[in-house]
């Protein structure tokens, strides 16, 4: 249980980096100034009742701190396997 907290830990410290990568990325700025990410998150706009500029934001914000943290998960528990293969002599030659 101690290394799940653990792994939650860093995956919470991991996601502000990630989502501050993934926002500020030229592809994603081209995606949503081209007006094609926006139709992507319409249905999810209409689903929230967003209304105006602000909620359209807020609501694509929380989507990239969502996939960020799970891009993060993922990235800690693929370092805790890695690692672990090191520790236990596996993965070393």
């Amino acid at each position: 249980m101690k290394r799940a907290f653990i792994s939650l830990g860093f995956a919470l410290v991991l996601t502000l980096p990630l989502s501050i990568a993934i926002g500020r990325n030229p592809w994603f700025a081209d995606w949503m100034a081209s007006g094609n990410g926006w139709h992507a998150f319409e249905p999810l706009l209409r689903l929230c009742g967003a209304v105006g500029v602000e909620d359209d934001e807020n609501i694509v914000i929380n989507v990239i701190l969502i996939v960020s943290f799970a891009l993060s998960l993922v990235l800690v528990g693929l370092a805790r396997r890695i690692a672990g293969r090191y520790k236990s002599g596996r993965g070393a030659r």
